[in-house]
């Protein structure tokens, strides 16, 4: 990726001070400035950018953006003086986005697997192309837009996802990218705090249609519980690509035959599917990826064959074997899902647990779901039957809203509950043997990742 100054200043309107440069990335932390980044000051709520400019020339930065000329700086140290840091970060992307005319954009959205799908998209696409997909978790307004301006020139596909906290915010994300396939995995309870309803969260979701141009092609979960409430708009689209594991009819069906195996079907043509990651609700988020590459109008044959290789990113449900130190150390399979939880993404995995052979006992590590509105409580007792009808032998909570669940569960199946995620650390250490297979599951604002570090660096 390669940025020249005179396309700066014209996607900017900025005015120069210092030195030409030419920059090679886009930045807004200093933690993520390398030698040839142009560093752009933000102004957050909590911090500004601006106190962290020497840091990132310090750190090899090209250039900067910045709303004031920073007078302490060496005059020859490049600064761009905009109006606005934000909107100069997003013209930008608007820049880069005109540039890659030759680039096929895929948008996704959806409450669950969405980061998921992202990449098994990317994996699949692999096989007819360069693809370019985020490697952070960027799928804000800024995000995006930092993603577009990283975007190489030449790629033949963008593979980006669109998250959402409050109301219009998909519409103006979705704008900037100007998908050539957008694509709507589900719609569940996740961020119901700041929508009140599900039905409020799947009109917001499907707003990622809206950026289609008249040749896009909208992808859809034909089994979406709230399909009905967004039909009508989808209706109105002059391409559309439905997928389903319950629906013959579909456009692209997933079948599951009597010996256990699994196909793809779409129009007459039917692939068998193999993924070396065991769990169901897997396959459905393979579905949603070879849908897209029907939907670009590419033969899925050689997508699917991909897949067969994908490997699930860190935080997500991947499976690996720990060393823990105790008296003496012991292996334990770890599944680590802690990059965040909704009901539903809770009980897929629940399920996914129960569905794995373990060496030894099965133990969830369980944190608060957040961002549940009003309801949050409920959602959490309603995990309580899928627990008791496991094999899971020892439940460790932490959170506000876990105490009631862990209170409501059998006496033998409770570990311990405590209010925060690193005072599980003794108790769920004491309680590990050799062979034990542990899920960790939570939102990530419950800093799990705290608890996974002490136990996994236990010395």
């Amino acid at each position: 990726m390669k940025w020249d100054q005179a396309d700066i200043l014209s996607a900017t309107h900025g005015r120069l001070r210092g030195h030409d440069f030419v920059a090679h990335d886009v930045a807004i932390h200093t933690d993520h400035v390398q030698k040839g980044s142009i560093y752009i000051a933000l102004k957050g709520e909590k911090s500004d950018g601006h106190s962290f400019i020497s840091t990132a020339f310090e750190r090899g930065a090209a250039a900067v953006i910045v709303e004031e000329f920073q007078e302490n700086l060496a005059s020859h140290h490049p600064q761009i003086i905009v109006k606005d840091s934000l909107k100069a970060l997003i013209d930008m992307a608007k820049w880069r986005r005109a540039e890659l005319k030759n680039t096929r954009f895929i948008a996704l959205t959806g409450s669950v697997g969405k980061t998921t799908i992202r990449m098994m998209i990317a994996k699949a696409l692999e096989a007819y192309g360069s693809v370019f997909t985020s490697q952070q978790n960027y799928n804000t307004l800024i995000g995006v837009s930092i993603d577009l301006c990283r975007c190489p020139l030449g790629a033949n596909f963008a593979v980006l996802e669109v998250g959402m906290n409050k109301p219009g915010e998909i519409d103006s994300i979705v704008q900037l990218i100007r998908p050539n396939v957008a694509l709507l995995v589900t719609v569940a309870e996740n961020h119901i705090e700041a929508f009140e309803s599900i039905e409020g969260i799947a009109y917001e979701k499907a707003q990622i249609f809206q950026g289609l141009s008249a040749k896009g092609v909208a992808v859809y979960n034909f089994d979406m519980p709230c399909l009905r409430l967004i039909a009508p708009l989808i209706q109105r689209l002059n391409h559309r690509v439905g997928f389903s594991r319950q629906n013959s009819r579909a456009d692209v069906y997933l079948q599951e035959r009597e010996d256990g195996s699994k196909w793809i079907r779409v129009g007459g043509q039917e692939v068998q599917i193999e993924l070396k990651e065991i769990g169901d609700h897997l396959y459905s988020n393979a579905l949603a990826a070879v849908s897209v590459v029907h939907a670009l109008g590419l033969k899925i044959n050689a997508g699917v064959q991909n897949l067969r290789a994908f490997h699930l990113p860190q935080g997500r449900g991947d499976v690996k074997e720990v060393k823990i130190t105790k008296k003496e150390i012991i292996a334990i399979d770890l599944i680590d899902d802690s990059y965040n939880a909704s009901f539903t993404s809770t009980q897929a995995a629940l399920r996914r647990l129960k569905s794995l052979k373990s060496r030894g006992r099965k133990l969830f590590v369980f944190g608060d779901m957040l961002e549940l509105g009003k309801d949050a409580q409920e959602w959490h007792m309603k995990l309580v039957p899928e627990i008791i009808n496991s094999d899971i032998e020892g439940v460790f909570c932490c959170g506000v809203m876990s105490e009631k669940l862990f209170r409501n569960l059998p006496q033998e199946k409770q570990g311990h509950w405590c209010p925060t995620s690193v005072e599980l650390h003794e108790p769920l250490l004491s309680f590990l043997k050799e062979g034990d297979m542990v899920l960790v599951k939570a939102s990530n604002g419950t800093n799990m990742r705290a608890l996974l570090s002490l136990l996994t660096m236990e010395k």
